[in-house]
């Protein structure tokens, strides 16, 4: 499977890259500081090879601010840093996730973006995005790198 690249790590995100993807997690509620690292990083691998984007949240209380939910718009607008694909993988339910997911939702709907997967749990994401990444990729490939990544 071979082993995911740490690009950056703090107690509020991580930023990952592994074959044609990178892989975000969300400790905190995202910060426009760390969004714009993440569409640097993302511009960067674009131009390289056509790159997904995979986000992870882990933050009890994930949704970003104002400034933070712009950026992450100009990142998937901009031709430079826009990703394939992404998936929101978001585990918990109730008020929280439907929120997060309608905001995401709206993000995608203005424009013409990538691929969204809204996944409520790891399977469902590996699902997306294993045939999404470098050809014979699986499902499970996908899932143990979710987990490595925690």
């Amino acid at each position: 499977m071979g082993r995911a690249q740490i690009l950056e790590s703090d107690a509020v995100f991580s930023i990952a890259s592994w074959r044609n993807l990178i892989v975000v997690t969300w400790r905190e509620a995202p910060e426009v500081s760390r969004v714009a690292r993440v569409r640097q990083e993302l511009a960067r691998r674009c131009l390289e090879q056509p790159t997904g984007l995979l986000v992870v949240i882990r933050a009890t209380h994930p949704m970003p601010a104002a400034d933070a939910r712009a950026e992450a718009m100009a990142m998937i607008r901009s031709r430079a840093s826009q990703p394939r694909f992404v998936c929101v993988l978001y585990e918990a339910s109730g008020v929280a996730a439907t929120l997060l997911f309608a905001t995401v939702r709206t993000m995608f709907m203005l424009g013409d973006g990538p691929k969204l997967k809204l996944a409520h749990g790891v399977e469902e994401a590996a699902a997306f995005v294993a045939p999404q990444v470098i050809p014979g990729t699986t499902r499970d490939e996908i899932a143990r790198l979710v987990a490595d990544l925690e």
